[in-house]
């Protein structure tokens, strides 16, 4: 399990942690854990609804930011 990895979204302070496996070019799903609850994010997706695994009622656009976030930090 990696360290806690923190993101602003709207004002709010969210914290998550990558749980699959390391982050390479080669990764197309990662899991994460956000607020308690398991999520897959699919980082090399530009369609906010298509980028994770969120159900009615999540907010879709924070898991974009998060799966663009770890895009960006791993150069995917």
């Amino acid at each position: 399990m990696s360290l806690p990895l923190r993101i602003t979204f709207e004002g709010k302070d969210y914290q998550y942690t990558i749980i699959s496996g390391p982050v390479t070019k080669d990764t197309q799903v990662v899991r994460i854990l956000l607020e308690g609850e398991e999520r897959e994010l699919f980082p090399k997706q530009t369609d906010p609804l298509k980028s994770s695994s969120a159900a009615i009622g999540d907010n879709a656009r924070l898991l974009h930011t998060i799966s663009r976030s770890i895009a960006l930090r791993w150069k995917l």
